[in-house]
């Protein structure tokens, strides 16, 4: 059986793979500034290298692309959030059934950092059929 994804679940899983690559690019980057850092003596993890150091410089344009990702990430999964429900709500619920929901997913929406709420409803989205 071929599955299919929704535009909203597609640009979902691209905004994820972006910013998973950007997130693992800066975790990388921050093990060559740890060593630099006990080259030069400063003490690690999470040493401060001089200002104008190139290794500082490059850390912090991937944690602008980190941050412009996840960025979109959370922007992708909040248009996958009203997809879901809006497909959901056409098939099935009362109308307070319905308001509730639409309650429910806004505050989550708001609430990225409670990770285990905000993936859920990503995993409970991604498994809806298109």
């Amino acid at each position: 059986m071929k599955r299919t994804f929704s535009p909203a679940q597609n640009a979902y899983m691209l905004a994820r793979a972006a910013f998973d690559v950007a997130y693992k690019a800066c975790r990388d980057h921050d093990k060559l500034m740890d060593a630099e850092c006990e080259k030069l003596g400063i003490e690690t993890p999470y040493g401060i290298l001089p200002e104008g150091h190139p290794l500082m410089v490059e850390a912090q344009r991937l944690l602008d692309r980190e941050n412009e990702f996840r960025k979109l990430m959370y922007d992708a999964a909040h248009n996958l959030f009203d997809w879901a429900t809006e497909t959901t709500l056409t098939k099935m619920g009362t109308e307070t059934q319905k308001t509730a929901i639409r309650q429910m997913v806004a505050t989550v929406k708001k609430c990225a950092w409670v990770e285990r709420f905000f993936i859920e409803l990503v995993d409970t989205s991604m498994r809806l059929a298109a």
